[in-house]
């Protein structure tokens, strides 16, 4: 699997072809404003963008991944959207002891 920037070409396309699927999910799981979220994994920020709008202003997700030069591509897509309730880390998820502190990973 490629990371860097061909692999957030690769990511933005699997993200619009999935996104209605995705959106449900995202309804199924009941997400509300106010929330604290864990995408661990979260690869392009696709979904940390999604679920950033649902949780709404009040709340915070978290997107980490391994990959820095995708990382730093989802925050350039954070500020492009004007999203200021994202945050990406540089984070191996096998590796993280902080999930207790999330509403929903």
């Amino acid at each position: 699997m490629c990371g860097g920037r061909e692999g957030k070409k690769r990511l933005d396309l699997l993200a619009r072809v999935m996104l209605p699927t995705t959106m449900q999910l995202l309804d199924h799981l009941g997400l509300i404003r106010g929330m604290k979220c864990l995408d661990a994994g979260c690869g392009g920020g696709h979904v940390t963008l999604l679920m950033a709008g649902m949780v709404g202003s009040e709340g915070r997700v978290l997107g980490t991944d391994t990959d820095e030069e995708i990382l730093a591509l989802a925050r350039e897509d954070a500020e492009a959207a004007n999203v200021g309730n994202v945050e990406f880390q540089h984070l191996n998820a096998c590796a993280a002891l902080w999930q207790d502190a999330f509403d929903l990973t």
